[in-house]
């Protein structure tokens, strides 16, 4: 009997069964009722941890060489005559740093600004023969400066005797250049605190390198360049103040420049731009090795970073528009005594030298620079603003705003359309889908973000369309395509490559970066030190690490879940978050450190205000407190000298409260005198003064202060109480009567002066109305706070402070910022009724 021939279709699927091993994306079978089952492959865990890993490499890598990778330091020799060397910027920096920290007021301030002046006469002395340079010693008036946003709104910012160098470079034979000029921008001055090699020595020599390379090129200009070498940046931005105010070059400048530090070193990178764009579009073009991200302008404008700079003034006081530079390297160690030359990552001064060189080459020789107030009348429209960034800082990618509304629009409306017709086709089973879905989900999430930053003009958004559009379109270009049974095809390794790709180049570095900034802010977080919980940091640094892995990981994460990994990557996550606590928590791996410290303040203070109530001795005592929320526990064992730490021991300063420190009134008696003590004394008191205008001022209190040679002191107002005053200096009045803005309920007057400024001064009050009728009421209750309220500081060592430094851990730094108080504080008060 013959056999009978097997079917073919069995044939057919005994050849697929052997090949089956080899199936690659999905294996289908069908059987007797047609049924089709598909089964799809799944990639080993080890591949997919392989890829977890070369992903977070990829990250890291991007940061790298975004922010970390330096170009070559150049001698001399090897610039030329025309070029930039860092290693002549580093012979300033070391010299200016020698000289110890050099704030407003000191003697080492004196010494640094007589080297710049003869760095300056150097310049000139061997400049191009066709080119003029001029050296100006500038010394402002006493003057007042009142900024309406940013860390100084609601505060009077006063200076005398403040000095500057002011240098200008402009061609021979062309005598117009003169009327045009470009305004690069930094200040000598540091806080008490710092010797200032970052914040701002580095600033200072690359602008005086700059300026030795660009009087060789200068004849060929077509426009000045001014730089200006000022003081008093650190108590309130008066240098750039007084000189946008009182020097006869400032009516000259179409573009400002400020150079600055919140750190030491590293890239310097564009944090500010605008409101016209030409400066940054200029700048995007010319520089060799471009920095910058919007993303820092939009955090800096939010008020997140609670600091300033002199771009501010010459925005909102002079109306320019410009550029301004930052280095933000360890940032932690900003205003404290790891601002120092050994901190100075090799290649940062070559890489802003470089930069502002091509730029400012290029701008000297333009014939469109900005004209007038570039403020009003042309940075009013949102569209004239920029967005920029930096890819891996090789290339600046720039277009203004409202190219900017038209394609986030664009993306917004077709991923709407597209999300509708979806739904509309699948109907019900789309829909539930669509909402299980996390990928889907991840990406609606991205276009609300996106549509909000669309609403709100804010030039960041463009993170959200990288994070939206190329994951997207990987998804769809790979994932849509379907077998010709009508199944989708698997996720796929490429999907993941092409999706993530373009946004981990354009925003990895960004997101690190910023990781950073939030761990420098959280060293000097306490703006009044104790008022803030201890876990707040943690939790702010916590909530933005989980806020970006869910907003980036999740496309990694729907891969991990499809190849059955899931399980290692969670156990290898958990361990490494436990090993991490143990290290923190054993010691091995301190918060603080010698190079990242804990910011701290030890302030001898003498108390003369008597709580307010009225005169009576002074009393005198160490406070110890720090801008880091944390108990001083540790920092107190170690000094011992009878320190007793607690929220009771609360200190008004004026310009901060002290809610958590440490006190001792052990041996505070000496260092100081009573003739040191400030007064304030009322010399008239009036009702009905009619003023020229026949107004009546109501009631006016003539109140004169006499600061006892300190230079540096802050007064607070009763707004409550007082509506508005006048302040005078001698028969020169500094801040006249007018609508002044208030914070937490006072006026806060911030003066910073030279050793020569004054130290007498004259107050005019004038009386709220509701004031002035309670003040006839006989039944009238007691206030518990002070009329005014007055710190002087000196920014000297009595024997028991300089014995508590002496003994401070080294784990901890003195902190100085304009608001803090310096090394010996003497408070007084005026009580409401006096």
């Amino acid at each position: 009997m013959r056999k009978r021939p097997q079917p073919e279709a069995s044939s057919s699927s005994s050849s697929a069964s052997k090949s089956e091993p080899q199936a690659n994306d999905e294996q289908i079978k069908t059987g007797s009722s047609n049924d089709i089952h598909v089964r799809s492959a799944k990639r080993s865990g080890l591949a997919w941890t392989v890829a977890f890993a070369a992903f977070v490499y990829a990250t890291y890598g991007v940061y790298y060489y975004q922010y970390e990778h330096m170009p070559p330091p150049l001698t001399a020799d090897q610039a030329g005559k025309r070029g930039f060397s860092e290693f002549e910027a580093i012979k300033h920096v070391k010299a200016l740093t020698e000289l110890g920290p050099h704030p407003v007021g000191s003697d080492a301030l004196d010494r640094a600004l007589q080297y710049v002046l003869a760095a300056a006469q150097k310049i000139k002395e061997t400049k191009h023969w066709e080119v003029d340079v001029e050296v100006d010693f500038f010394r402002a008036k006493s003057g007042a400066n009142r900024l309406v946003s940013g860390a100084f709104m609601g505060r009077t910012l006063i200076y005398s005797d403040l000095n500057h160098i002011v240098l200008r470079i402009q061609p021979k034979y062309a005598s117009e250049a003169v009327e045009n000029a470009i305004l690069v921008s930094s200040h000598i001055d540091t806080v008490f605190a710092a010797e200032g090699a970052g914040d701002c020595s580095s600033c200072v020599a690359v602008m005086l390198e700059l300026a030795r390379a660009m009087s060789q090129w200068a004849h060929g200009f077509k426009n000045a360049v001014i730089f200006l070498f000022n003081t008093g940046e650190e108590e309130g931005l008066n240098g750039a103040h007084s000189f946008v105010t009182q020097h006869p070059w400032s009516t000259t400048i179409r573009v400002a420049i400020d150079l600055e530090a919140m750190g030491i070193g590293g890239k310097s990178g564009l944090f500010q731009a605008g409101p016209h764009p030409w400066a940054v579009e200029n700048f995007a073009a010319a520089a060799k090795y471009p920095s910058g991200q919007v993303t820092a302008q939009d955090l800096f404008a939010s008020g997140a970073i609670t600091s300033a700079t002199d771009f501010q003034v010459y925005k909102e006081v002079a109306g320019l528009s410009g550029l301004d530079f930052a280095y933000t390297d360890k940032s932690a160690v900003y205003h404290t005594k790891n601002d120092k030359l050994d901190l100075l990552k090799p290649g940062s001064l070559q890489h802003l030298g470089e930069n502002m060189l091509a730029f400012l080459l290029q701008a000297a020789s333009s014939t469109s620079l900005p004209k007038g107030n570039a403020m009003e009348k042309e940075g009013k429209t949102v569209h004239e603003t920029a967005v920029y960034f930096d890819i891996l800082g090789t290339y600046m990618v720039l277009y203004r705003q409202g190219f900017a509304n038209m394609l986030h629009n664009s993306v917004i409306v077709q991923s709407l359309l597209i999300w509708t017709a979806s739904l509309v086709m699948g109907g019900y089973p789309a829909a539930v889908s669509l909402a299980l879905t996390c990928l889907s989900a991840i990406l609606m999430l991205w276009l609300i973000l996106l549509a909000l930053g669309n609403f709100y003009k804010i030039g960041s958004t463009f993170i959200a369309l990288f994070w939206l559009v190329p994951p997207a379109f990987a998804y769809g270009f790979l994932e849509a395509t379907l077998t010709p049974v009508r199944f989708p095809r698997p996720l796929k390794l490429a999907t993941l490559l092409l999706g993530l790709a373009v946004p981990v180049l354009v925003s990895a570095g960004n997101f690190i970066r910023l990781a950073n900034v939030i761990v420098a802010i959280v060293v000097r977080f306490d703006r009044n030190p104790g008022g803030t919980p201890e876990w707040l940091g943690n939790v702010i640094l916590a909530v933005f690490i989980a806020v970006v892995l869910c907003l980036t990981l999740v496309y990694l994460l729907s891969y991990v879940h499809l190849s059955g990994v899931k399980r290692p990557i969670a156990i290898a996550s958990c361990v490494l978050f436990v090993l991490s606590l143990i290290l923190v928590l054993s010691g091995t791996v301190p918060p603080f450190s010698e190079d990242t410290a804990r910011a701290v303040n030890v302030v001898h203070v003498v108390d003369a205000s008597g709580k307010f109530g009225g005169k009576q001795e002074p009393s005198s005592f160490i406070a110890l407190y720090s801008t880091t929320p944390g108990k001083l526990t540790k920092e107190v064992e170690q000094i011992k000298e009878g320190f007793v730490c607690g929220r009771d021991n609360v200190v008004d300063f004026v310009t901060l409260s002290m809610e958590y420190g440490c006190l001792t009134y052990d041996g505070t008696e000496g260092g100081w005198s009573q003739s040191d003590v400030p007064t304030i004394h009322v010399e008239s008191e009036g009702f009905g003064i009619m003023d020229t205008k026949g107004n009546d001022n109501g009631r006016i209190t003539k109140v004169s202060i006499d600061m006892k040679g300190s230079v540096r002191w802050s007064l607070a107002i009763d707004a409550e109480e007082i509506e508005d005053f006048t302040f005078k200096e001698g028969s020169e009045e500094l801040v006249p009567r007018d609508e002044k803005s208030g914070m937490d309920g006072w006026h806060i007057i911030q003066f910073s002066g030279g050793k020569n400024a004054v130290s007498k001064f004259d107050l005019d009050l004038y009386w709220a109305k509701n004031s002035t009728e309670s003040y006839h009421n006989a039944n009238r209750k007691e206030k518990q706070r002070p009329l005014l309220k007055l710190r002087t500081d000196f920014d000297r060592l009595t024997p028991k402070s300089e014995r508590v430094l002496s003994k401070l851990p080294a784990w901890c730094s003195l902190f100085g910022k304009s608001t803090s108080p310096q090394t010996l504080s003497f408070l007084n008060s005026l009580p409401v009724n006096f």
